[in-house]
């Protein structure tokens, strides 16, 4: 993303993806559009009237800029021909590599399941789906990938919102979650080890433990 208007303002074609993110709207346009990092807020013009946007909404912009000269601002103004809705996955942590594997394993009335995993340039995604069956509520407690003599133990990014697992699992209850990881060196064979725990004492489970090839 460049850090300034590009020479001539007005013909230069410019795309807020993957490293803008608008944080505030007046109740008519223009808005204001501020970049991820450190970068000055960029002021927006749109003519799209029915547009819907929500404070702390991802947008992906394409437009042009034009001089602010003589405008008294030093923001710089960009005439957005196209505006998308996207989300943080999407904008700053696209998928390079997805496999669904849905390889599932049981014990003692817990099933747990990997459904989904996305490999990423800044981390790894795991999607989970843990169906509790038994008498008693269970709880994820922790999760490490092994590959290439290295383990990982899980990372967590709050700004991303991805769906996160309830700290209980009653009787009954099928949960999914997403737990992520960093980013692998090679998006392929590793280990998967996740930890369990029970509120039955007598429940006794051992690490569940998947291997993608």
């Amino acid at each position: 993303m460049p850090t300034r208007p590009a020479t001539g303002g007005n013909t230069s074609s410019w795309s807020a993806a993957p490293s803008a993110r608008w944080s505030a709207i007046p109740a008519n346009r223009p808005f204001s559009l501020s970049p991820k990092g450190a970068a000055p807020p960029i002021a927006v013009h749109s003519a799209d009237s029915s547009l819907q946007i929500e404070e702390g909404d991802i947008l992906l912009v394409d437009g042009k800029f034009w001089s602010t000269k003589n405008t008294g601002t030093d923001l710089p103004h960009l005439a957005a021909a196209d505006l998308t809705h996207s989300t943080y996955k999407d904008a700053f942590r696209p998928t390079l590599k997805e496999i669904s594997p849905a390889l599932t394993q049981v014990q003692e009335g817990c099933s747990v399941t990997v459904e989904k995993v996305e490999f990423a340039k800044e981390e790894t995604r795991l999607y989970l789906r843990i169906q509790n069956t038994g008498g008693a509520s269970i709880s994820y407690w922790n999760g490490y990938l092994v590959q290439g003599g290295t383990q990982y133990a899980e990372t967590h990014n709050a700004e991303a919102r991805y769906e996160v697992l309830p700290g209980d699992i009653l009787p009954g209850v099928t949960a999914t979650g997403v737990v992520v990881f960093p980013a692998l060196k090679d998006p392929g064979a590793l280990q998967i080890y996740f930890q369990i725990l029970s509120e039955d004492c007598a429940a006794d489970f051992d690490p569940f433990v998947f291997s993608l090839s």
